[in-house]
This record gives C-alpha cells, structure tokens and sequence, in this order.
C-alpha cells in the first residue's frame, strides 16, 4: 500500500526563523506538561514526549488502531545558534512552542596591513 512508503518523524513540528529568533511548534495531542521534555543546544532543540494508553489491552478489543502510545523522540537541528538560557516553552490546546532568541553574529574588524 502507499501508506507503507510514507515515514514521518514524530512528533509533527515546524520551525520558523524570524529576525530575532527561531520557533519551534510541535503537535502534542493529549500530552500534559509533565510528561514532556525539552532539552536546548545551541543549535539543536530535543523533544520526548510520552503518550499514555487510555485502554488497556486486557480491557478493549480493538477494531483500529492508528495512534500511537509510549515514548517519542524528536531531535531538530536548528538553522542557526540559539541563546539556551533565555529559550521558553510552553504547552497550549496540545501544542509545543518553543521560543528560542537567535545570538548574535559575532562581527570582527580585521586590521589591513
């Protein structure tokens, strides 16, 4: 089937370069806040998030069964370096955005001789 042929990193995510920063936007369904995890680089941004069974197997038979349980890994390499200690996060309507302010681009003035 052509579905077969389709692989896709999950958790779904976005990330979006403005001027002054880079914004990472991850699709987290029925996640709570403590059941995920955001580690920072300076040029990378880790995510693990763990999705709970809402039924046991013992409980229900299931007919379909198309979403998927236990711990997910996401590692994003960033397009540019990052400040980690002013990054933010937050979890809202089961979506992840993470704010990264962008450092600056050193700029050194080189003497001509």
């Amino acid at each position: 089937a052509w579905a077969d042929y389709i692989t896709v990193d999950k958790p779904l995510a976005d990330v979006i370069e403005t001027e002054g920063e880079i914004i990472v936007k991850t699709d987290l369904p029925g996640i709570k806040k403590g059941d995920v995890d955001v580690t920072i680089t300076e040029d990378s941004v880790e995510i693990k998030a763990q999705f709970k069974e809402e039924y046991s197997e013992e409980e229900v038979d299931y007919v379909l069964r198309e979403r998927s349980y236990g711990e997910t890994k996401r590692f994003i390499k960033l397009p540019g370096k990052v400040k980690v200690k002013e990054a933010t996060a937050k979890l809202e309507d089961s979506i992840l955005t993470i704010n990264l302010p962008k450092q600056e681009k050193s700029k050194f003035k080189v003497e001509i001789s």
